[in-house]
Protein backbone atom coordinates (compact mmCIF):
# COMPACT_ATOMS: atom_id res chain seq x y z
CA UNK A 1 0.00 0.00 0.00
CA UNK A 2 2.79 2.37 0.93
CA UNK A 3 4.59 1.62 -2.33
CA UNK A 4 1.45 2.50 -4.32
CA UNK A 5 1.03 5.77 -2.42
CA UNK A 6 4.72 6.48 -2.92
CA UNK A 7 4.43 5.85 -6.65
CA UNK A 8 1.38 8.08 -6.89
CA UNK A 9 3.17 10.81 -4.94
CA UNK A 10 6.27 10.55 -7.15
CA UNK A 11 4.06 10.58 -10.22
CA UNK A 12 2.35 13.75 -9.05
CA UNK A 13 5.73 15.32 -8.34
CA UNK A 14 6.99 14.31 -11.79
CA UNK A 15 3.91 15.71 -13.52
CA UNK A 16 4.17 18.91 -11.50
CA UNK A 17 7.88 19.18 -12.38
CA UNK A 18 7.17 18.67 -16.06
CA UNK A 19 4.39 21.29 -15.97
CA UNK A 20 6.69 23.67 -14.13
CA UNK A 21 9.42 23.10 -16.73
CA UNK A 22 6.98 23.64 -19.60
CA UNK A 23 5.66 26.80 -17.95
CA UNK A 24 9.20 28.06 -17.37
CA UNK A 25 10.05 27.49 -21.05
CA UNK A 26 6.78 29.04 -22.25
CA UNK A 27 7.03 32.12 -20.02
CA UNK A 28 10.79 32.55 -20.43
CA UNK A 29 10.46 35.45 -22.92
CA UNK A 30 8.31 37.29 -20.36
CA UNK A 31 10.93 37.29 -17.61
CA UNK A 32 14.28 36.97 -19.39
CA UNK A 33 16.71 39.86 -19.28
CA UNK A 34 17.64 41.61 -22.55
CA UNK A 35 20.63 40.36 -24.53
CA UNK A 36 22.56 43.62 -24.08
CA UNK A 37 24.58 44.18 -20.93
CA UNK A 38 23.36 46.64 -18.33
CA UNK A 39 26.46 48.74 -18.97
CA UNK A 40 25.63 49.05 -22.66
CA UNK A 41 22.01 49.95 -21.98
CA UNK A 42 22.97 52.53 -19.35
CA UNK A 43 25.42 54.08 -21.83
CA UNK A 44 22.57 54.52 -24.32
CA UNK A 45 20.41 55.98 -21.58
CA UNK A 46 23.03 58.65 -20.86
CA UNK A 47 22.64 59.89 -24.44
CA UNK A 48 18.87 60.10 -24.07
CA UNK A 49 19.13 61.82 -20.70
CA UNK A 50 21.47 64.40 -22.19
CA UNK A 51 18.85 65.26 -24.83
CA UNK A 52 16.18 65.57 -22.13
CA UNK A 53 18.43 67.68 -19.90
CA UNK A 54 19.30 70.05 -22.75
CA UNK A 55 15.61 70.76 -23.24
CA UNK A 56 14.68 71.08 -19.56
CA UNK A 57 17.72 73.31 -18.82
CA UNK A 58 16.71 75.93 -21.37
CA UNK A 59 15.76 79.38 -20.01
CA UNK A 60 12.04 79.66 -19.28
CA UNK A 61 11.65 83.23 -20.54
CA UNK A 62 10.15 82.28 -23.92
CA UNK A 63 7.89 79.63 -22.42
CA UNK A 64 6.60 82.02 -19.74
CA UNK A 65 5.96 84.76 -22.31
CA UNK A 66 4.13 82.29 -24.55
CA UNK A 67 2.05 81.00 -21.63
CA UNK A 68 1.00 84.57 -20.78
CA UNK A 69 0.12 85.18 -24.42
CA UNK A 70 -1.95 81.99 -24.53
CA UNK A 71 -3.79 82.98 -21.34
CA UNK A 72 -4.64 86.39 -22.74
CA UNK A 73 -5.61 84.94 -26.13
CA UNK A 74 -8.11 82.43 -24.75
CA UNK A 75 -11.10 84.78 -24.30
CA UNK A 76 -10.48 86.44 -27.69
CA UNK A 77 -10.13 83.16 -29.60
CA UNK A 78 -13.24 81.80 -27.89
CA UNK A 79 -15.33 84.59 -29.45
CA UNK A 80 -14.03 84.04 -32.99
CA UNK A 81 -14.68 80.57 -34.39
CA UNK A 82 -14.40 81.47 -38.07
CA UNK A 83 -13.35 78.90 -40.66
CA UNK A 84 -10.75 81.06 -42.37
CA UNK A 85 -9.53 78.60 -45.01
CA UNK A 86 -11.86 76.38 -46.98
CA UNK A 87 -11.22 73.09 -48.74
CA UNK A 88 -11.93 74.34 -52.23
CA UNK A 89 -9.61 76.06 -54.67
CA UNK A 90 -8.89 78.89 -54.01
CA UNK A 91 -8.72 77.97 -50.35
CA UNK A 92 -9.11 81.57 -49.19
CA UNK A 93 -12.04 83.83 -50.04
CA UNK A 94 -10.63 87.35 -50.25
CA UNK A 95 -14.03 88.99 -49.98
CA UNK A 96 -14.77 87.04 -46.81
CA UNK A 97 -11.39 87.94 -45.31
CA UNK A 98 -12.06 91.59 -46.01
CA UNK A 99 -15.28 91.41 -43.99
CA UNK A 100 -13.22 89.98 -41.10
CA UNK A 101 -10.82 92.94 -41.02
CA UNK A 102 -12.29 94.40 -37.77
CA UNK A 103 -11.74 91.05 -36.03
CA UNK A 104 -8.23 90.77 -37.48
CA UNK A 105 -7.40 94.20 -36.07
CA UNK A 106 -8.60 93.00 -32.66
CA UNK A 107 -5.65 90.60 -32.66
CA UNK A 108 -3.12 93.40 -33.30
CA UNK A 109 -1.89 93.74 -29.66
CA UNK A 110 -1.29 89.98 -29.51
CA UNK A 111 0.45 90.12 -32.90
CA UNK A 112 3.01 92.57 -31.55
CA UNK A 113 3.71 90.36 -28.52
CA UNK A 114 3.86 87.25 -30.69
CA UNK A 115 6.44 88.76 -33.02
CA UNK A 116 8.56 89.87 -30.06
CA UNK A 117 8.56 86.31 -28.63
CA UNK A 118 9.74 84.68 -31.87
CA UNK A 119 11.94 87.50 -33.19
CA UNK A 120 15.30 86.11 -32.06
CA UNK A 121 14.34 82.42 -32.62
CA UNK A 122 11.92 80.77 -30.25
CA UNK A 123 13.59 78.36 -27.80
CA UNK A 124 10.99 76.55 -25.70
CA UNK A 125 11.75 75.00 -22.33
CA UNK A 126 9.92 71.82 -21.36
CA UNK A 127 10.56 69.55 -18.36
CA UNK A 128 11.35 66.01 -19.48
CA UNK A 129 8.86 64.42 -17.11
CA UNK A 130 5.78 62.42 -18.02
CA UNK A 131 3.85 64.32 -15.34
CA UNK A 132 5.02 67.80 -16.43
CA UNK A 133 2.50 70.26 -17.83
CA UNK A 134 2.82 71.03 -21.52
CA UNK A 135 1.67 74.15 -23.29
CA UNK A 136 -1.91 74.18 -24.54
CA UNK A 137 -1.76 74.98 -28.23
CA UNK A 138 -5.37 75.30 -29.34
CA UNK A 139 -5.22 79.08 -28.95
CA UNK A 140 -1.80 79.60 -30.63
CA UNK A 141 -2.89 77.38 -33.54
CA UNK A 142 -6.06 79.42 -34.02
CA UNK A 143 -3.99 82.59 -33.66
CA UNK A 144 -1.66 81.34 -36.41
CA UNK A 145 -4.69 80.88 -38.67
CA UNK A 146 -5.67 84.51 -38.04
CA UNK A 147 -2.08 85.65 -38.62
CA UNK A 148 -2.01 83.91 -42.01
CA UNK A 149 -5.37 85.43 -42.95
CA UNK A 150 -4.05 88.84 -41.86
CA UNK A 151 -0.96 88.36 -44.06
CA UNK A 152 -3.22 87.63 -47.04
CA UNK A 153 -5.24 90.77 -46.29
CA UNK A 154 -2.04 92.81 -45.95
CA UNK A 155 -0.84 91.68 -49.40
CA UNK A 156 -4.26 92.49 -50.88
CA UNK A 157 -4.19 95.99 -49.38
CA UNK A 158 -0.55 96.74 -50.25
CA UNK A 159 1.03 96.31 -46.79
CA UNK A 160 3.70 93.96 -48.06
CA UNK A 161 6.24 94.49 -45.27
CA UNK A 162 3.64 93.73 -42.61
CA UNK A 163 2.57 90.61 -44.49
CA UNK A 164 6.11 89.29 -44.77
CA UNK A 165 6.72 90.04 -41.11
CA UNK A 166 3.65 87.98 -40.16
CA UNK A 167 4.66 85.05 -42.37
CA UNK A 168 8.22 85.12 -41.05
CA UNK A 169 6.99 85.15 -37.43
CA UNK A 170 4.72 82.16 -38.00
CA UNK A 171 7.57 80.21 -39.62
CA UNK A 172 9.90 81.09 -36.72
CA UNK A 173 7.22 79.98 -34.27
CA UNK A 174 6.93 76.65 -36.05
CA UNK A 175 10.71 76.25 -36.03
CA UNK A 176 10.66 76.65 -32.24
CA UNK A 177 8.10 73.85 -31.97
CA UNK A 178 10.15 71.58 -34.24
CA UNK A 179 13.26 72.16 -32.12
CA UNK A 180 11.45 71.17 -28.91
CA UNK A 181 12.02 67.39 -28.76
CA UNK A 182 8.70 66.22 -27.38
CA UNK A 183 6.09 64.39 -29.42
CA UNK A 184 3.22 66.75 -28.66
CA UNK A 185 5.15 69.78 -29.93
CA UNK A 186 6.28 67.91 -33.03
CA UNK A 187 2.74 66.84 -33.91
CA UNK A 188 1.56 70.42 -33.35
CA UNK A 189 4.25 71.86 -35.62
CA UNK A 190 3.24 69.47 -38.42
CA UNK A 191 -0.37 70.65 -38.20
CA UNK A 192 0.74 74.30 -38.25
CA UNK A 193 3.12 73.74 -41.16
CA UNK A 194 0.20 72.49 -43.26
CA UNK A 195 -1.59 75.76 -42.49
CA UNK A 196 1.53 77.66 -43.59
CA UNK A 197 1.69 75.63 -46.80
CA UNK A 198 -1.88 76.57 -47.68
CA UNK A 199 -1.29 80.29 -47.15
CA UNK A 200 2.06 80.33 -48.97
CA UNK A 201 0.56 78.51 -51.96
CA UNK A 202 -2.37 80.93 -52.11
CA UNK A 203 -0.05 83.95 -52.00
CA UNK A 204 2.72 82.57 -54.22
CA UNK A 205 1.67 84.19 -57.55
CA UNK A 206 1.08 87.49 -55.70
CA UNK A 207 4.50 87.63 -54.05
CA UNK A 208 7.50 89.37 -55.56
CA UNK A 209 10.60 87.39 -56.49
CA UNK A 210 12.59 88.70 -53.46
CA UNK A 211 9.66 87.83 -51.17
CA UNK A 212 9.53 84.28 -52.55
CA UNK A 213 13.29 83.97 -52.10
CA UNK A 214 12.99 85.13 -48.47
CA UNK A 215 10.25 82.61 -47.60
CA UNK A 216 11.98 79.86 -49.54
CA UNK A 217 15.18 80.43 -47.59
CA UNK A 218 13.31 80.23 -44.27
CA UNK A 219 11.50 77.03 -45.21
CA UNK A 220 14.71 75.40 -46.46
CA UNK A 221 16.38 76.10 -43.11
CA UNK A 222 13.66 74.44 -41.02
CA UNK A 223 14.93 71.33 -39.20
CA UNK A 224 14.14 67.88 -40.55
CA UNK A 225 11.07 66.76 -38.58
CA UNK A 226 12.09 63.11 -39.02
CA UNK A 227 15.38 63.75 -37.23
CA UNK A 228 13.64 65.73 -34.50
CA UNK A 229 11.13 62.91 -34.11
CA UNK A 230 13.99 60.54 -33.33
CA UNK A 231 15.35 63.00 -30.76
CA UNK A 232 11.87 63.29 -29.25
CA UNK A 233 11.75 59.50 -28.89
CA UNK A 234 15.04 59.66 -26.99
CA UNK A 235 13.50 62.14 -24.57
CA UNK A 236 10.48 59.85 -24.19
CA UNK A 237 12.76 56.98 -23.15
CA UNK A 238 14.55 59.18 -20.62
CA UNK A 239 11.14 60.11 -19.14
CA UNK A 240 10.02 56.47 -18.93
CA UNK A 241 13.21 55.38 -17.17
CA UNK A 242 12.94 58.31 -14.77
CA UNK A 243 9.46 57.09 -13.86
CA UNK A 244 10.74 53.52 -13.44
CA UNK A 245 13.44 54.66 -11.05
CA UNK A 246 10.92 56.64 -9.02
CA UNK A 247 8.62 53.60 -8.84
CA UNK A 248 11.45 51.31 -7.77
CA UNK A 249 12.54 53.72 -5.05
CA UNK A 250 8.95 54.21 -3.85
CA UNK A 251 8.99 57.94 -4.66
CA UNK A 252 5.53 58.02 -6.25
CA UNK A 253 2.37 58.39 -4.17
CA UNK A 254 -0.48 55.88 -4.39
CA UNK A 255 -2.74 58.59 -5.83
CA UNK A 256 -0.23 59.31 -8.60
CA UNK A 257 0.07 55.59 -9.30
CA UNK A 258 -3.69 55.24 -9.56
CA UNK A 259 -3.80 58.12 -12.04
CA UNK A 260 -0.97 56.69 -14.13
CA UNK A 261 -1.82 52.99 -14.07
CA UNK A 262 -5.59 53.04 -13.52
CA UNK A 263 -5.35 50.64 -10.58
CA UNK A 264 -7.11 51.42 -7.34
CA UNK A 265 -6.34 51.42 -3.64
CA UNK A 266 -3.67 49.60 -1.71
CA UNK A 267 -3.37 46.88 -4.39
CA UNK A 268 -1.36 49.28 -6.51
CA UNK A 269 1.30 49.72 -3.88
CA UNK A 270 1.38 46.03 -2.98
CA UNK A 271 1.71 44.87 -6.58
CA UNK A 272 4.48 47.33 -7.34
CA UNK A 273 6.26 46.44 -4.12
CA UNK A 274 6.15 42.74 -5.03
CA UNK A 275 7.33 43.54 -8.56
CA UNK A 276 10.26 45.52 -7.14
CA UNK A 277 11.27 42.91 -4.56
CA UNK A 278 11.07 40.08 -7.10
CA UNK A 279 13.32 41.95 -9.51
CA UNK A 280 10.61 42.23 -12.15
CA UNK A 281 10.71 46.03 -12.11
CA UNK A 282 14.46 45.93 -12.75
CA UNK A 283 13.89 43.48 -15.58
CA UNK A 284 11.18 45.67 -17.08
CA UNK A 285 13.37 48.76 -16.79
CA UNK A 286 16.16 47.19 -18.82
CA UNK A 287 13.78 45.46 -21.21
CA UNK A 288 12.06 48.77 -21.99
CA UNK A 289 15.43 50.41 -22.47
CA UNK A 290 16.57 47.59 -24.75
CA UNK A 291 13.45 47.62 -26.92
CA UNK A 292 13.27 51.41 -27.17
CA UNK A 293 16.96 51.86 -27.94
CA UNK A 294 16.83 49.26 -30.71
CA UNK A 295 13.84 51.04 -32.22
CA UNK A 296 15.70 54.35 -32.04
CA UNK A 297 18.87 52.92 -33.59
CA UNK A 298 16.80 51.44 -36.41
CA UNK A 299 15.20 54.85 -36.95
CA UNK A 300 18.61 56.51 -37.08
CA UNK A 301 19.87 53.99 -39.63
CA UNK A 302 16.69 54.37 -41.70
CA UNK A 303 17.20 58.15 -41.84
CA UNK A 304 20.96 57.89 -42.51
CA UNK A 305 20.25 55.51 -45.42
CA UNK A 306 18.05 58.11 -47.07
CA UNK A 307 14.67 57.43 -45.44
CA UNK A 308 13.72 55.27 -48.40
CA UNK A 309 10.62 53.13 -48.04
CA UNK A 310 8.49 52.64 -44.97
CA UNK A 311 10.16 52.11 -41.61
CA UNK A 312 10.14 48.53 -40.33
CA UNK A 313 10.46 48.29 -36.56
CA UNK A 314 12.86 45.51 -35.49
CA UNK A 315 11.05 44.93 -32.19
CA UNK A 316 7.46 44.38 -33.33
CA UNK A 317 7.48 40.70 -32.31
CA UNK A 318 9.10 41.39 -28.92
CA UNK A 319 6.90 44.22 -27.63
CA UNK A 320 4.38 41.76 -26.16
CA UNK A 321 7.04 40.38 -23.81
CA UNK A 322 7.15 43.61 -21.77
CA UNK A 323 4.00 44.66 -19.93
CA UNK A 324 5.13 48.22 -19.27
CA UNK A 325 6.53 48.73 -22.77
CA UNK A 326 3.27 47.53 -24.32
CA UNK A 327 1.36 50.15 -22.31
CA UNK A 328 3.80 53.04 -22.71
CA UNK A 329 5.56 52.90 -26.08
CA UNK A 330 3.73 54.64 -28.96
CA UNK A 331 3.27 53.22 -32.45
CA UNK A 332 6.60 54.45 -33.82
CA UNK A 333 5.85 53.72 -37.49
CA UNK A 334 2.49 55.53 -37.47
CA UNK A 335 3.88 58.67 -35.83
CA UNK A 336 6.92 58.60 -38.11
CA UNK A 337 4.57 58.57 -41.10
CA UNK A 338 3.37 62.04 -40.08
CA UNK A 339 6.93 63.41 -40.17
CA UNK A 340 7.62 61.71 -43.51
CA UNK A 341 4.53 63.34 -44.99
CA UNK A 342 5.56 66.67 -43.46
CA UNK A 343 8.91 66.54 -45.27
CA UNK A 344 7.12 65.56 -48.50
CA UNK A 345 4.80 68.55 -48.06
CA UNK A 346 7.71 70.91 -47.45
CA UNK A 347 9.62 69.63 -50.46
CA UNK A 348 6.51 69.98 -52.63
CA UNK A 349 5.96 73.61 -51.56
CA UNK A 350 9.64 74.43 -52.14
CA UNK A 351 9.39 72.85 -55.60
CA UNK A 352 6.28 74.92 -56.32
CA UNK A 353 8.15 78.08 -55.32
CA UNK A 354 11.00 77.20 -57.65
CA UNK A 355 8.60 76.43 -60.50
CA UNK A 356 6.84 79.76 -59.94
CA UNK A 357 10.18 81.58 -60.25
CA UNK A 358 10.99 79.66 -63.43
CA UNK A 359 7.54 80.35 -64.85
CA UNK A 360 8.00 84.08 -64.31
CA UNK A 361 11.40 84.05 -65.93
CA UNK A 362 9.98 82.26 -68.97
CA UNK A 363 6.87 84.44 -69.08
CA UNK A 364 4.73 81.29 -68.86
CA UNK A 365 1.07 81.59 -67.80
CA UNK A 366 0.07 77.92 -67.80
CA UNK A 367 -1.18 76.18 -64.66
CA UNK A 368 1.20 73.94 -62.70
CA UNK A 369 0.27 70.82 -60.75
CA UNK A 370 2.46 68.58 -58.61
CA UNK A 371 1.90 66.01 -55.87
CA UNK A 372 1.59 67.23 -52.30
CA UNK A 373 1.10 63.81 -50.74
CA UNK A 374 -0.67 60.53 -51.50
CA UNK A 375 -4.11 62.10 -51.29
CA UNK A 376 -3.72 65.67 -52.54
CA UNK A 377 -1.82 67.87 -54.96
CA UNK A 378 -0.66 71.45 -55.35
CA UNK A 379 -2.30 73.58 -58.01
CA UNK A 380 -0.54 76.78 -59.03
CA UNK A 381 -2.38 79.25 -61.25
CA UNK A 382 -1.33 82.73 -62.37
CA UNK A 383 -3.76 84.26 -59.83
CA UNK A 384 -3.37 81.96 -56.81
CA UNK A 385 -2.29 78.53 -55.65
CA UNK A 386 -4.00 75.92 -53.50
CA UNK A 387 -3.89 72.39 -52.11
CA UNK A 388 -6.68 70.17 -53.40
CA UNK A 389 -7.74 66.59 -52.74
CA UNK A 390 -7.19 64.09 -55.54
CA UNK A 391 -10.33 62.70 -57.18
CA UNK A 392 -9.21 59.38 -58.61
CA UNK A 393 -6.35 61.13 -60.35
CA UNK A 394 -3.14 59.12 -60.56
CA UNK A 395 -0.13 61.35 -59.97
CA UNK A 396 3.55 60.65 -60.26
CA UNK A 397 5.10 61.58 -56.89
CA UNK A 398 8.43 62.32 -58.51
CA UNK A 399 7.32 64.76 -61.21
CA UNK A 400 5.44 67.97 -61.78
CA UNK A 401 3.22 68.52 -64.75
CA UNK A 402 2.05 71.58 -66.59
CA UNK A 403 -1.27 71.91 -68.33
Amino acid sequence: MRSIVKKIFLGVIAVFGILLLVAAIFFYPYYRMPAESKEMLNARLLIYQAAAKEMSDRPKDARNALERLITDLMPVIAKEDENLAGKDCPSYDLQHIKTLEPIIREFQPFDTRFQAIVKDRLVLQQDADLEANVLHFLEPRRFVEWELAAAILDIEQGRRNEAMQRLASVIRFNEGLIRTPQLIYLMMCIAIEMKIDGAVMFLLPRLSTPEIDQLKDMLEKLPDTRAMYIKAMQVEVASYIQLFDRLRSNQVSVDDLNNMLYWKGVSTKILLRLATLSGYMTRERYMCLSLASRDIEALQKWLADGANGSFQSPIRKEIKYSLFFTMAWPNVADLLKNTVEDMQHREAVLTAMQLELQRRQAGDKTNIELPYDEFSRLVLKPEYGCIVKNKNIATDAGSAKKR
